[in-house]
């Protein structure tokens, strides 16, 4: 397999630029801050898809890392050729998992293609991420081979179909963990838990004793305790009600008692008054109109006397004042003669005049007959409409004299207003009299009757509880006390009975557990046994493949350091490689682990493992190999060789080399 060509439209700070690779060795030679590790990240991601979209590191969180510069689509494609077929596969990452969108187009037809998924990288190289980034991807930072625990050796996954160091070094670990967690003999141990936790158990159901004889017992006493509360509350309940009855009798006999009694002496007075019924209050109002009208009547004739009286005295008045004025008239005119006479005698026209004025004024001052006679036709009519009056007033008096009869009164034109009104009132009394003594009559016979009632319903009540004869007296709060005091009893066997069924329960649910913790100690006490036995099969398998597996690796991982190293600096008999993985490199008599060698050495030996390791795992189709600067901690002269180790493995593998130093290009 290997990769034709690559093109990034955006990831990272590479954008838009394009890869061809030759089919054997490629090595790019760019400046720091370039992008070759971003370029190594596309390519891994293009078959893989990016990793740690959920870790909050940056460095580790693939997508955040490498979202665009200028913005884009993130992503791009990778053509690869894989036995004689040429695939596209093309990428757009998105800015979120749920976006990102995967195909692969046959290069000869530009059309889809289903011979690889989504995960093509583990469809093609047979590896997970994790492996491809161990094996087939040497980055300068974890070249370094370090024992179990590096990033090259120990890490190492997917050896072969027949077996896997790592994993068993993992599975074994395992092992030993849980067999010391399952442990009967740590305290730690669950089967010793399990141990400890049965013995309580069993302790605990021992010591409970016979709980079902409790629970009978204490149901006994409660049970007791509450036919006592029912039966003083049944006797409370009869005192209480009889003395309510009795209360209610008394209080009874108390409103009659205290009922205020109608003074009916006053009532008896006003009956008499009113034998032949009680006049309306209108009835009285119009005698009283009546009274009224004569007393205006009165009033009338009484005017017309006096205007009668004063016309006989205007008519005696008038005679003595015309007399008067006849004699100062003559008197006058003879004085007004003499001094026309004596002062113009010569004029008779005027002296005519005079005599004219003198003769009328004698006849206006003389009284005349028709005046009289007007006076006398007034006075005749007063007298008639006097009459007429009178015998009004005789007509309506012998009304009042008759309607007062009636009621045993005498009238008298004096006081007649004021016996009429005094009658108005006490027929109003005799009402309000009468109205109120039916009330109470009422009143009180509802009282006698609700009293009856009472009378009755005690008397059957006490004849439904003979009992009471003797115990109507009794102490009501004394009983109380004991029907407090049994039900506090009731409640406390209650909680007794609650306990004991709590208990039960939890000594079920105990027993419960209890087998259900033997169940399982056996079935660990099985599983222990099972993982020993494991782990002795294990132990014989590894020992069985290691004879077989170690002697490929140890040739090839011989023949990649006697390139890496000077032409003979090298001797395969002063490294070994233990059923671990673990390299020992034997100096001076005695076998030093590989983390005490240099930089430089330590690199090659992880150079060397790593190949040898490919060659074991893939012995068909070969992975293209990535390094990203691994000869960085070698000097001048080894470079010289890495340079020869990459022409050597190019024959076999593609190589796409990145570095940014001339010298190690």
């Amino acid at each position: 397999m290997r990769i034709i060509s690559c093109h990034i439209e955006n990831f990272g700070r590479l954008s838009d630029i394009t890869f061809d690779f030759d089919e054997n060795l490629n090595i790019r030679l760019e400046e720091n801050g370039w992008g070759k590790t971003t370029l190594c990240a596309f390519i891994r991601a293009m078959f893989y898809g990016l990793g740690g979209s959920r870790k909050k590191d940056y460095l580790e969180n693939e997508r955040s890392r490498y979202q665009p510069w200028n913005g884009g689509m993130f992503g791009g494609e990778l053509t690869y050729e894989v036995a004689g077929r040429r695939y596209i596969i093309i990428r757009d990452f998105a800015k979120k998992d749920k976006d990102a969108t995967f195909r692969l187009l046959d290069e000869r037809t530009r059309l889809e293609s289903s011979d690889y998924s989504e995960s093509v990288g583990e469809e093609l190289f047979g590896v997970d991420r994790d492996a491809f980034l161990r094996t087939a991807f040497i980055s300068h930072t974890d070249v370094k081979y370090n024992g179990v625990t590096s990033g090259v050796g120990a890490k190492v996954g997917s050896l072969s179909q027949k077996g896997d160091l790592e994993n068993y070094d993992k599975v074994e670990k395992r092992l030993h963990d849980y067999l010391n967690e399952k442990s009967s003999r740590r305290k730690t141990g669950e089967l010793y838990k399990l141990n400890q936790s049965i013995a309580e158990a069993e302790a605990s159901i021992s010591s409970a004793g016979d709980l079902d004889a409790r629970r009978a017992e204490t149901s006994r006493n409660r049970d007791k305790e509450e036919e006592r509360v029912i039966t003083l509350e049944s006797r409370l309940e009869s005192i209480r009600r009889y003395k309510e009855l009795t209360a209610g009798v008394r209080s009874i006999e108390d409103s009659l008692r205290l009922t205020p009694q109608i003074d009916r002496s006053r009532y008896d007075i006003l009956s008499d008054l009113f034998q032949g019924g009680i006049p309306e209050d209108e009835e009285i109002d119009s005698k009283i109109n009546i009274y009224n009208d004569i007393q205006n009547l009165i009033q009338k004739n009484d005017t017309l006397e006096a205007m009668i009286d004063t016309m006989k005295d205007e008519q005696s008045e008038t005679h003595s004042r015309r007399n008067g004025k006849v004699l100062i008239a003559a008197t006058a005119i003879i004085i007004l003669a003499g001094i026309i006479i004596g002062t113009i005698i010569h004029n008779l026209i005027i002296s005519g005049i005079i005599g004219v004025v003198a003769l009328g004024a004698l006849l206006f001052l003389l009284p005349g007959k028709s005046g009289k006679a007007h006076d006398t036709s007034a006075v005749e009519r007063y007298r008639q409409n006097i009459r007429a009056n009178e015998d009004d007033i005789r007509r309506l008096e012998a009304d009042l004299k008759e309607y007062l009869g009636r009621l045993g009164q005498t009238y008298s034109r004096v006081d007649a207003e004021g016996l009429l009104y005094d009658i108005k009132a006490k027929s109003k009394e005799y009402r309000e009299l009468t109205k109120d003594i039916k009330i109470y009559e009422k009143q009180t016979e509802e009282l006698r009757d609700r009293l009856d009632s009472s009378r009755r319903e005690l008397q059957a009540y006490l004849s439904q509880h003979p009992e009471l004869e003797s115990d109507q007296n009794a102490d009501a709060s004394a009983i109380s006390n004991e029907i407090s005091e049994a039900r506090n009893l009731v409640m406390r066997y209650n909680g007794e009975l609650e306990g004991i069924a709590e208990r039960q329960d939890e000594l079920a649910e105990m027993r419960a557990a209890l087998e259900d913790m033997k169940a399982r100690r056996a079935e660990l006490q099985h599983r222990v046994e099972v993982m020993k036995r494991t782990g002795e099969y294990m132990k014989q398998a590894k020992e069985s493949f290691v004879s077989r597996f170690m002697s490929p690796v140890k040739n090839a991982f011989d023949k990649y350091m006697e390139i890496l190293s000077r032409t003979g600096d090298y001797a395969a008999g002063e490294y070994v490689i233990d059923a671990n993985m673990d390299i020992s490199r034997k100096e001076e008599g005695a076998y030093h682990g590989i983390a005490a060698q240099s930089d430089g050495y330590g690199d090659m030996i992880g150079l060397a493992i790593r190949l040898a390791l490919l060659d074991v795992m893939y012995k068909e189709e070969k992975p293209v190999i990535i390094m990203d600067d691994p000869f960085s901690n070698m000097d001048t002269d080894r470079v010289r060789y890495g340079k020869r180790f990459l022409e050597e493995i190019s024959g076999e593998y593609q190589i796409i080399y990145f570095t940014c130093h001339d010298s190690r290009a």
